[in-house]
Parts: structure tokens; sequence; C-alpha cells
């Protein structure tokens, strides 16, 4: 079957990966032990990973099931070579690179503009494997399925902005992933629902929560929002040790420019650069990443 995915018919690659998102689906509906559950997933992860079907890897996390997802996550390599991502590019594994370099198990984190649980998601991975932390979707069309697949994180339906009370967010019709409080971020001639949400500052929320000690690691997508609320950095008391923001500006023909101010403000609070995807960049804090005893960076 493996040979099917890699064919370059796309409507076969369709046809099996449809087929196994219903396999998924089906296991949900039947009243059978978890654990025969989890022995075919785990039996789907091997196939899959057995022949270097890892793209097909990848498109099973969107619809796979919380204990699926936890089991790709958790296995990192089902049989080897099979390598489990949610991010757009990979970034959630290069951040858990970076914790377990430093002897960090479980990073706490707080996902801004956290979108969806599982699908284009930094902390997805971190969750699937024991961490927790605290989700913020303003939009009130996608923070439900943060409840019902990330229940054991705090899940907010706010937005961050730098004075606390109540902002309109921008809902264009296209593409719910563009959610802004920017009017200057949407696409001229776009359809736009606007809804009132409440709104904190960072440091508001972080208070709020009992988020004294503040985040490990912070993902931040908020479309236009993301310095504004970096600036804020300046009055917190501890900083997140990692951080992973959008720095290029969007653009429907990839001609986006990168946010230079960004890099100037994080660098001068003591961050440097320690991976770019072209589409976000993750920072580091340079006295959480000392030099180890053994020299690897």
């Amino acid at each position: 079957m493996n040979a099917l995915l890699r064919s370059r018919k796309p409507q076969v690659t369709a046809i099996v990966l449809s087929l196994l998102r219903r396999l998924f689906r089906l296991l949900e509906t039947m009243d059978i032990p978890i654990h025969d559950k989890t022995t075919v997933t785990m039996l789907c992860a091997k196939w899959l990973a057995s022949d270097g079907a890892t793209d097909a890897g990848v498109h099973l996390l969107g619809p796979a099931l919380p204990w699926a997802f936890k089991l790709l996550a958790t296995s990192g390599s089902a049989g080897g070579i099979l390598k489990a991502t949610a991010s757009q590019s990979g970034e959630d594994s290069i951040v858990k690179y970076i914790f377990s370099n430093r002897g960090v198990s479980r990073p706490t984190y707080l996902d801004i503009g956290a979108h969806h649980p599982l699908a284009l998601s930094n902390t997805a991975m971190l969750y699937a494997t024991g961490c927790r932390g605290i989700n913020v979707e303003p939009n009130p069309d996608l923070i439900g399925e943060f409840y019902m697949h990330r229940p054991e994180d705090v899940n907010l339906q706010i937005a961050i902005t730098s004075y606390c009370g109540s902002i309109d967010l921008l809902i264009p019709a296209s593409s719910s992933t563009l959610s802004t409080v920017e009017p200057r971020h949407l696409n001229p001639g776009d359809d736009v629902r606007v809804v009132a949400v409440r709104c904190l500052t960072l440091d508001a929320l972080l208070h709020e929560y009992s988020y004294s000690k503040g985040p490990d690691f912070l993902s931040l997508d908020v479309e236009g929002h993301d310095l504004m609320i970096l600036e804020q950095f300046k009055r917190l008391e501890l900083l997140p040790k990692v951080v992973c923001v959008e720095t290029i500006s969007y653009s429907t023909v990839g001609r986006g420019l990168k946010q230079t101010d960004i890099f100037d403000l994080m660098t001068g609070l003591g961050y440097f650069v320690y991976a770019d995807t072209n589409i976000n960049t993750i920072f580091v804090q340079r006295d959480f990443w000392a030099p180890s005893s053994s020299g690897s960076i």
C-alpha cells in the first residue's frame, strides 16, 4: 500500500488516505478496549514507517484520534524513521530538541494565536507527550476544538493586546487562520465578520492564570500583532526560554518580508536566533542555552 501512497496519481493517494482516516473514525465508534485500538494504530504507524511513507504519517495526524496522535508523538519514530510533527514547517521538532538538549523534559507553554489543537500547531506534540500550558484563541469558531482535544490545558477565547477590556476581532470569510485585530492585515475586498472579544495584556494574562514563573515556551502567531505582544516582555520578570514567532509578512504570492524589528527587539532582550523556517523564527535565551559539557549545539 505504500507504493500506492507514493503513486504519482493524486486520486490514488487520496483514496488510500481516505480509507485510513475512515479506519481511525471507525475505531473511535467501536466499543472495544483502548489497548486494542492502540494496537491497530501502532500497526498502522509501523507499516507507514517500514517503507518510508513519512508524508502519509503527517497527513494522518490531523484526523487521528487524540490517543493515536499521542502514540505518534511519543514514539518519535514508529519503527525507526516515521517523524511526527504538527507544525507548519517542523518547528515543534526543533523546539522539543532544544528543551531535551537542556534537560527540560516537560516544558510549559503559552500558545497565542493557537488556531487548532492538532493541525498546524507548535504545541500539539508537547501536549501529546505530557506537557501542559495555556492556549489563546480569540476566534469563537475555533476554541471549541481545544475544549475537546486539549482538555488538560487552559483554553481561553481572548485576545492579547496592549490593554485590558474588549476589542473587535475581524474574521475574514476566506480563511479563519487569518483572523486579526489589525484591519491593515486583511485582504482588500474580503468579506469580514466582526466579533467583540475580551482582551488582556500579556502580564495580566500571566497574573490572572497564576503563571508567575512564566511559560518555558511561547508560540506566537497573531497576524501582525506579534511585535506589540513581544514588546510587553519588557514588563515581565521572567521571560520564556524559547520563543517561536511568525517573522514574515503575509503574502498570497510568497513575497512576504522579514520583520527586522522583531529580530532587533529579541536580540536586545537577550535572545539569539536558533532556527528560521522562513515563515517562523525560533529564538532562545542566551542564558538558557549555555555551552554544554559536550559542546553540542
